[in-house]
């Protein structure tokens, strides 16, 4: 779905001009993030108007790990994260990941390449898919899994060291 907005032709010191006969312009804006589109020089009195849109497709995938098992989490925790944006914009979608570990986007232009990254699910580390089209291709992120290294840190005369000892794993 879009959202079709009207804008009438402005002179900066006069605002919108309230002259019928002045060209306007159509802006198709995506409700998701498939592009949007503007229209200009449109005569008023026109009866039909002609929008093409891009073409839209979704990118849609599972999380795994490195075992090839489904990341999941429990249904209802709200930790962990998915985000895709479109290489070169700047901007940020923001995607569910259900229980499962299985992901689907919102309607996005396929003449795009997009970039997928993902993060924060428990006892896993960061994951991500670059140079992404829209398409029926189910995109597969393998999340490490991490673990906890517990202990304690001591000096070379087996006392505990200060606090702010940097540890590397």
């Amino acid at each position: 779905p879009y959202t079709l907005t009207f804008i009438p032709q402005s002179a900066p010191e006069k605002g919108p001009s309230e002259d019928s006969s002045s060209p306007s312009a159509v802006r198709a804006d995506p409700l998701a993030w498939a592009g949007a589109t503007t229209l200009e020089k449109i005569q008023p009195g026109s009866l039909d108007l002609i929008v093409r849109l891009p073409r839209a497709g979704r990118i849609s995938g599972r999380l795994v790990d490195q075992d090839d098992q489904p990341v999941t989490r429990k249904e209802g925790e709200t930790r962990g994260w998915l985000q895709i944006s479109a290489l070169g914009t700047g901007g940020l979608i923001w995607v569910d990941v259900a229980a499962d570990g299985t992901f689907r986007s919102p309607p996005l232009d396929v003449g795009r390449r997009y970039e997928i990254r993902v993060g924060a699910f428990p006892g896993h580390g960061l994951g991500s898919a670059s140079d992404v089209i829209p398409g029926p291709d189910e995109v597969r992120i393998v999340l490490q899994r991490t673990h906890v290294i517990r202990g304690v840190v001591v000096d070379q005369n087996g006392q505990p060291a200060p606090s702010g000892v940097p540890v590397h794993a």
